[in-house]
Formats: structure tokens, C-alpha cells, sequence
């Protein structure tokens, strides 16, 4: 047991993995169109068997920006070892150590990504990714400190030039810790999402609960889910505005949950419970000044929602809204 113990440790000193590096780069490059690079790979023994990829990254379309689209510090790939002896690769898990994504849409519309995407050439293409997926058979999906961000520089329907926000409209994740466990087309998936929105100094919001099976092909399922979504301390002023929405508040912050249960493609039922804090919203341009100071408001929702996909209809079940006293 020692021997192989001091074995197991010293495999990844003896095998050098970079010396596949240019025919990795060779099989990916090509396949997304950009000159992903990454610094060094190595084999992983103790921690799993596997490889760890460093310094991962995928160039910005300089059409865009500079800089990079993704980038990952570190992305450990765990095989799973008796497929592996039938000479089938399996992932056990995937873990990415602080990725940084970075999506842009410009003012025509085209997103920074859209030269990675091959085009269709007939339906049957449409079926390959949940069979890719399946093939991998990935079993686990991780992501630590991960950071996410989507500039819109396109202006909504209805929305005047002149009064479209300066630089667009910015959707901003970071301190985001993920993990998806049973993963599966044919099973429910677990889910487990944390993360600070809009620059808060702290995780701010929470999505756990389970979701799917998706199913083999895009028709096959109704994708059931049942999930809690929660908030804490969520800025009124920092959604608002980065939703681009015409109404915006001055100042607030959002805490409560919403338990949703359903199906994607049918119906889901939701049970809301929300607070607003210190809520205070936006005079519109061209708006009369108020006759007197405006003094922040407290407001409450409670109460059930429905969505029909179907019918794209939402319906309110003993919805109750308290604005203060009222």
C-alpha cells in the first residue's frame, strides 16, 4: 500500500502531460474559432484521476474588446476509472477555479460570441448536444469564485435612442459558487447556485432545489422543477438600472424568497414572499419636483403566482402588497 501510495504521488512528476499541449490546442482551436491558449497541464493522482488545466483562456472578439471572453485559473478534470479501463472517457466531475466570463451584445444586435457558433445544416444537428452530453456521462459540475458579466449596448423595443442608457446596460454575477450534482438527461439535476449581483460586497442571492430530466431530445420533457430562490439585501437601484427598465428606484433592498414548483414547458406555481427596505423610487425626467420631501417606504408581497407557457399567461393568487402602513 505504501508503494503505491509513493507511486500514485510521483506519477504526475513522472508523466508530462504539456507535451500534448500543441495537439490539445490543435483539436480546439479549431472547433471554436478562437486562439484558446492555457500555461501548463498536469496529471492528478491522489485528488483523483484526471488532469488540471492552468491558466485557461479564450480571447475577446477584438471586434468587441480586448482582453479576454473566458478566462480560468484552473479547470480539474476527474475521470472515472473502470469506464476508463474499456477504453470510455467518463467525467466524474469538472471543477472550474475561478472562471471570469465576459458576454457582450452591441448596438446591431450581434453578440460577441456568434463567430464560435457554427451554423445549422439540418435538423438532425439539433439532437447531437444532450447526445455529446450523455457520452461524457459528466456526473458532477463545479464552479468556485467564478464571475460573470453582460454588457447590452442594444437598445430595447420602444426605447428612444436619446433615452437609452449611457454605455448600455451592464448584468454583473461575481463571488458566484455553483455545483451541479446527478447530472443526467434521464434524472432530476441538484442545483446549488450562490453569488453577489450587481457589485454587492457579499453573496446576495441563492438558487437550490432540483431540476429536469431534460430528456434525450429538446421535445421529450416537460423539464420539472422545484426550486427556492432567495435574496438577500438585493439593490432596488442596481436591478433596475441594469435591467434597463424604465421605472427605476433611487435606493431599497430586496430580501424574501420565492419557492417555484412545475414544469419549464407547463405550468409553474410560485409562492412569494418579499420585503423592500428604505425603498425610495426615481423621478422621471421632465416629472414636477414633490411639494415636500419623499421619505422612503417599506413594501411587502406575499402571496401565490402562476405561469402558463402555454398561454403565456401569469395569474395572482391572494396577492397581498403592503406599501408602510397600508
Amino acid at each position: 500500500l505504501a508503494l503505491l501510495l509513493v507511486l500514485a504521488a510521483a506519477a504526475p512528476l513522472l508523466v508530462d502531460l504539456n507535451r500534448y499541449k500543441g495537439a490539445i490546442l490543435s483539436r480546439i482551436r479549431p472547433a471554436v474559432n478562437r486562439n484558446v491558449d492555457f500555461q501548463s497541464v498536469k496529471l492528478t493522482i491522489l485528488t483523483g484521476f484526471g488532469a488540471q488545466l492552468v491558466g485557461l483562456r479564450v480571447p475577446e472578439n477584438p471586434a468587441f474588446a480586448a482582453g479576454d471572453f473566458v478566462s480560468v485559473e484552473g479547470v480539474q478534470v476527474r475521470l472515472k476509472i473502470l469506464p476508463l479501463l474499456k477504453g470510455e472517457v467518463r467525467i466524474a466531475r469538472l471543477l472550474f477555479d475561478s472562471p471570469e466570463v465576459h458576454v457582450r451584445r452591441n448596438a446591431a444586435g450581434a453578440f460577441n460570441f456568434a463567430d464560435m457558433v457554427k451554423p445549422k445544416k439540418d435538423k438532425e444537428d439539433k439532437s447531437k448536444l444532450p447526445a455529446i452530453l450523455a457520452s461524457l456521462g459528466i456526473s458532477d459540475l463545479t464552479v468556485r469564485d467564478g464571475a460573470f458579466t453582460f454588457e447590452d449596448r442594444k437598445v430595447p423595443a420602444g426605447v428612444r435612442p436619446a433615452a437609452a442608457p449611457t454605455g448600455g446596460r451592464i448584468f454583473s454575477l461575481a463571488d458566484l459558487d455553483a455545483s451541479l450534482e446527478n447530472i443526467s438527461l434521464t434524472g432530476a439535476v441538484d442545483i446549488d447556485v450562490r453569488g453577489s449581483m450587481f457589485g454587492a460586497p457579499k453573496q446576495n442571492f441563492s438558487v437550490t432545489g432540483t431540476m429536469g430530466p431534460v430528456g434525450l431530445s429538446a421535445g421529450d420533457s416537460p423539464i420539472p422543477l422545484d426550486l427556492a430562490i432567495g435574496v438577500n439585501g438585493l439593490s432596488l437601484k442596481a436591478l433596475t438600472e441594469g435591467l434597463g427598465l424604465s421605472s427605476r428606484a433611487a435606493s431599497g433592498l430586496m430580501t424574501g424568497e420565492i419557492q417555484a414548483k412545475g414544469s419549464v414547458r407547463r405550468k409553474i406555481d410560485a409562492a412569494v414572499k418579499l420585503a423592500v427596505e428604505n425603498l425610495v423610487m426615481q423621478r422621471k425626467p421632465g416629472a414636477p419636483a414633490p411639494a415636500k420631501a419623499v421619505q422612503p417606504a417599506r413594501l411587502d408581497l406575499n402571496g401565490r403566482l402562476s405561469y402558463e407557457n402555454a398561454a403565456k399567461d401569469v395569474t395572482l393568487q391572494d396577492m397581498r402588497l403592503g406599501i408602510g402602513a397600508s
